[in-house]
């Protein structure tokens, strides 16, 4: 329950690195049409609807990355939304020095209560030529469990395994209805 008395919206991270099925994952899980994919999904049998920004805000062009100012819009947009069930994002666990951080994100996200934050790391991450890339699981649990996010709430999921049957686990741990 928030504090505010309502029921907690969902915020979904899908943590990896590059190229890892982030994005994917996100289009078996909620149905958006590319891997650059930033608006609402409407369920039209329900009406249901939930943000999706399937590509790592910090992986974005140059010009059309998220920044924090831009993150909140979105947020906001999901929380005056009355269908929304919540917000699905892929997030690259890099440490950017002018892009927005896992850390940035998930402290915005924590703020009023209003989110409830599901976070689903994605390891070994699919491409094997990725993987001397990725920065330890260890260190990457301790960066996310920093940000105050629930421990029961962070899940490890196996990249190498089909994308839909990530989206399934996610599914069915987050409550998310699609």
């Amino acid at each position: 329950m928030a504090k505010n008395g309502l029921v907690p919206k969902r915020f979904i991270a899908v943590i990896g690195v590059g190229r890892s099925g982030k994005s994917t994952i996100i289009q078996s899980l909620t149905g958006c049409k590319s891997h650059n994919f930033r608006d609402f999904v409407i369920d039209e049998s329900t009406r249901r609807t939930i943000y999706v920004h399937a590509g790592s805000p910090q992986e974005q062009h140059r010009y059309n990355r998220t920044d924090l100012p831009e993150f909140r819009r979105q947020l906001r947009k999901v929380l005056r939304n009355r269908a929304a069930q919540g917000a699905v994002y892929a997030i690259q666990p890099t440490d950017p020095s002018k892009r927005l951080s896992l850390e940035e994100m998930f402290e915005e996200v924590a703020k009023d209560g209003l989110f409830e934050t599901h976070v689903f790391i994605l390891n070994p991450p699919r491409n094997e030529a990725r993987k001397r890339d990725s920065e330890s699981l260890t260190k990457l649990l301790d960066r996310v469990k920093s940000c105050k996010v629930d421990v029961r709430n962070i899940h490890i999921l196996d990249a190498r395994r089909f994308a839909i049957l990530n989206a399934d686990a996610i599914r069915s741990i987050s409550g998310v209805p699609y």
